[in-house]
């Protein structure tokens, strides 16, 4: 069964990128992808919100599992669309992209960092968007869908989890010891919340005990905060 290494390779030699410059690019060490395709290992989370910050028109899907297209989000020529001159966009960034009116809530293609994160704010342009998805159940309670990776919040979610999230306006309508995702300086979260005794800071949990506690500051570390209140699992 292919490793998502292998299909890194399939997609830049597709795109016909050089191995070396790739990996230059998005800050990896020389001959790290050949390396771990020798070993015919995983490779890291932070490698792969580094891969999917690079390569705007991979699909996540097909990144992670394989099932899909290699390719989302794209038009005739070739260009991202929303984006038709291939340029960068001057469109604002946000993580908690809010859904557009009857297209169904939006499937964030960002891995929702189930440990410490990445070393930046992970976030999204509305043309990056994967899916919109139609749940009745869902409608009107969500903003935004998100799919988690990492074990840190095993077992209440697993990696691969698409989890359904309602942006919170305030940290003051918190409801502790429920789950949240954290937009943070640390990228995107998945933990539980817990009162701190620190003034202006909280506590994030782990449902994996082998993940210790740590604080955010509210002000400082969070950006944006989404309570989690539903869950799609594939067996």
């Amino acid at each position: 069964m292919q490793k998502i290494i292998h299909r890194i390779f399939q997609y830049l030699d597709y795109k016909g990128i050089p191995h070396t410059r790739f990996e230059k690019e998005i800050g990896l060490s020389n001959g790290y992808l050949n390396t771990q395709l020798k070993r015919d290992a995983d490779i890291g989370e932070s490698v792969i919100v580094k891969i999917i910050d690079y390569c705007l028109d991979i699909n996540i899907n097909w990144l992670i599992s394989g099932t899909g297209e290699m390719l989302i989000n794209m038009n005739e020529k070739g260009n991202l669309k929303g984006n038709p001159k291939g340029n960068p966009t001057t469109e604002k960034p946000t993580l908690l992209a809010a859904p557009a009116v009857n297209e169904g809530v939006p499937l964030i293609p960002v891995e929702a960092m189930a440990g410490f994160g990445s070393a930046e704010s992970t976030q999204v342009f509305e043309y990056q968007i994967q899916e919109r998805y139609v749940i009745p159940d869902f409608k009107g309670k969500v903003d935004f869908f998100i799919r988690v990776c990492g074990s840190s919040m095993y077992p209440k979610y697993n990696s691969g989890d698409i989890v359904a999230c309602k942006r919170i306006e305030s940290s003051s309508f918190i409801q502790w010891n429920k789950t949240y995702i954290l937009d943070t300086t640390q990228g995107a979260l998945v933990k539980r919340l817990i009162k701190s005794s620190t003034k202006g800071f909280i506590t994030c949990r782990s449902d994996n005990k082998d993940y210790p506690d740590f604080e955010l500051n509210i002000k400082e570390d969070i950006n944006a905060i989404a309570l989690i209140i539903g869950v799609i699992r594939f067996e």
